[in-house]
């Protein structure tokens, strides 16, 4: 549970910086819709890495080495998903 706690407090902090420096936005107008779309998409490389790593040890993969490597890339292109979906979709 600390590590969600953890995951929401950053993605939070993460939302304010990329709002204010990222894309310029500033003031009130659309914040509250830029703070709950950006927390959705928070959860977005949470749930793709859980997913993962409950399917390779649903098919009795355990290499440490393979659980690194999958979880590396899954993060590598979620964090390039969610760059382009803050800019097309919250911050437009």
């Amino acid at each position: 549970m600390g590590d969600v706690v953890a995951l929401a407090v950053c993605a939070a902090g993460n939302i304010v910086a990329n709002r204010r420096v990222t894309f310029a936005q500033r003031g009130r107008a659309g914040r509250g819709r830029h703070y709950g779309a950006g927390l959705a998409l928070a959860a977005l490389p949470l749930l793709l890495t859980a997913g993962a790593l409950v399917v390779l040890g649903g098919l009795g993969v355990t290499s440490l080495a393979l659980e690194l490597l999958l979880v590396t890339a899954i993060n590598a292109a979620v964090t390039t998903g969610r760059f382009l979906l803050m800019r097309r979709w919250v911050f437009r």
